[in-house]
């Protein structure tokens, strides 16, 4: 597996359709294969983005400074898993180019 553990993405200021866009992007990270539903999970982290755009222009006062806070967290986790994944798929097509160099070779 390419992600070891998945942090939890909901928090107290968490709207009820994050929670539902957190739970599928949960989903998403957690699909072994991942090659197939990387779209669905770069089409949902941009969905999630503009969702927080929008709560942190409704809540006011302290209510958007923990939500903020909150999410920062979130995202640096999101962050760094995005970056593994992103690694892992570089090692493979590495590891396919050199198959595929190799199989060359024998042709």
């Amino acid at each position: 597996m390419i992600i070891d553990k998945i942090p939890e993405l909901n928090h107290s200021y968490t709207p009820l359709f994050l929670k539902i866009l957190n739970r599928h992007i949960t989903q998403c990270l957690n699909d072994e294969e991942g090659d197939n539903t990387f779209p669905e999970l770069l089409r949902c982290i941009e969905i999630r983005h503009k969702v927080i755009i929008r709560e942190l222009e409704r809540l006011s006062g302290d209510e958007r400074k923990e939500f903020a806070k909150n999410e920062s967290e979130i995202q640096a986790h999101l962050d760094k898993m995005a970056n593994k994944l992103l690694k892992a798929y570089k090692d493979k097509l590495l590891e396919f180019k050199r198959a595929k160099a190799a199989l060359k070779r024998y042709e």
